[in-house]
């Protein structure tokens, strides 16, 4: 009995390992189709393995078959000169073997063609989406990529070289059948525009160059310079695009042609607040300790009666410093005399007589933000002879000197260490004195400024006598 069992079991065994062997041979498949138009040689891949290389327009089947499971046919290697793609080239193995993966092969062209002028590094072509990185002293070019006939072709500088711009000619078409060698790349130098920045205190500035290159400015910059170069005898234009929060930015010199150089001097001012002023006979004003503009006339002009205007940028609140000079002849041998007189018309000296009259004006909203008055303190540092009669000796001569005449000497002080700084002490000095048109003897420039009525014509207590006032006070934000 126990040999019949084992007999019995011996059989079943056997006859599974035949059945299992059989089911094993049974799902083993190929994978294959066809190839049209191929002229050379292409390499496909199943699953990305078995390698076949293919010559000629014919079926094609993979070396090894697969049991079951997915497929996946694609080209690894071109043809030369020719594009291969397939269709039907993916599914899952179903009993069956699989005949009906097509590859079809085109030819393929390129585009390319000459370049002159590069002598520098960095050009970058593109076509359509394919990328060319070209050296310094290239003459001619060919993208890698080649297209089929029929497809639309495009090229294009995707960065330009360091210090040029390059321009293309027959650059974008349809391909044929055969390859494009026609698109030229002409390059040149290039130059940059650029300019000086003052007062830009906020930020938000945006500047154009030929309404498209965009240059954001940052707020506190002195200098900028455009990215995009321009050839020699371009036209340029800059513009200002978008202005500075709570600032008017203007241009100098802001449209020409391109020289063979890069033009530096376009340059940009920014400003929210007007000073207008009139003076008998010259002044500088500082915000705080920054120079705001002076008088175009020298000190030592005879006759200088000016009316000026400066525009500037300052943030409330803030300190308006002034020096104030009236007209003080110079003794070339000797020093001043602290006197005034013109050539001895008339075989007088004299004594000055000044006045100075300024209102300030923000811009942004057209109010007045300060005027001259009693809001100011003045300091008197340059003072004529104290005796305003003692004239005789000098009404005859026609070079007075200060140590020929009997006029006297003048009083000169230096100016205090650190006045214009913010917080100085201005206890001990003088609030100035008001006079009137006829008083100070307007003329000058005095009328082409329509004075805001609160603005007043200032001096010390002494028209005459004293020359040099140091004057200062505080602007503040307007309630």
């Amino acid at each position: 009995m126990k040999e019949l069992f084992r007999g019995i079991t011996a059989i079943l065994l056997f006859a599974a390992l035949v059945w299992s062997g059989s089911a094993e041979a049974q799902v083993a498949y190929t994978v294959g189709g066809t190839i049209t138009g191929l002229n050379g040689s292409v390499t496909l891949l199943n699953n990305g393995t078995d390698a076949l290389t293919v010559t000629s327009n014919a079926g094609f089947t993979f070396t090894n078959p697969l049991a079951s499971g997915p497929y996946s046919v694609t080209v690894a290697i071109q043809p030369s000169g020719q594009s291969c793609a397939v269709a039907n080239g993916s599914g899952t193995i179903n009993n069956s073997n699989v005949t009906n993966v097509s590859v079809t092969c085109v030819n393929t062209y390129t585009v390319g063609g000459s370049i002159t002028g590069l002598n520098a590094a960095g050009l970058v072509l593109k076509l359509n989406s394919a990328n060319l990185i070209v050296a310094s002293g290239a003459t001619s070019y060919k993208f890698a990529t080649a297209l089929t006939t029929g497809t639309a072709y495009s090229v294009s500088v995707g960065i330009q070289p360091v210090g040029q711009t390059c321009l293309l000619a027959n650059n974008s078409g349809v391909m044929g059948t055969a390859n494009i060698n026609s698109v030229s790349v002409s390059c040149s130098n290039t130059y940059t525009v650029g300019g000086t920045i003052t007062g830009l205190i906020d930020p938000g500035l945006v500047l154009r160059l030929n309404g498209s290159a965009s240059k954001i400015v940052s707020s506190g910059s002195t200098t900028y310079k455009f990215s995009t170069g321009l050839p020699a005898g371009a036209s340029y234009a800059v513009t200002v695009g978008t202005q500075s929060n709570g600032l008017t930015c203007t241009l100098t010199n802001g449209a020409g042609t391109m020289p063979a150089a890069n033009v530096t001097n376009v340059n940009v001012t920014c400003s929210n607040f007007k000073l207008e002023a009139w003076v008998d006979n010259w002044f500088s004003v500082y915000a705080g300790n920054t120079l705001v503009g002076e008088d175009a006339e020298p000190i030592t002009q005879v006759k200088s009666f000016n009316a000026s205007t400066f525009s500037f940028a300052a943030h409330y609140p803030f300190d308006l410093n002034f020096i104030i000079k009236d007209y003080i002849q110079l003794d070339y041998l000797n020093g001043d005399t602290g006197l005034e007189y013109i050539n001895n018309v008339g075989g007088t000296q004299q004594m000055g007589d000044g006045g100075f009259i300024m209102q300030l004006t923000n811009t942004v909203d057209n109010k007045l933000a300060a005027v001259s008055g009693t809001a100011m303190k003045c300091l008197v540092i340059h003072k004529a002879p104290a005796n305003k009669t003692n004239l005789t000796g000098c009404i005859n001569q026609h070079n007075p000197t200060t140590a020929a005449n009997s006029c006297g000497l003048p009083t000169i002080l230096p100016e205090p260490l650190n006045w214009k700084d913010t917080g100085f002490d201005t206890s001990g000095w003088i609030t100035p004195s008001i006079y009137t048109e006829a008083q100070v003897g307007v003329k000058g420039g005095y009328t082409s400024i329509t004075w805001a009525p609160s603005a007043k014509l200032i001096w010390s207590g002494d028209l005459q006598v004293d020359n040099t006032l140091l004057c200062k006070m505080t602007v503040t934000a307007p309630p």
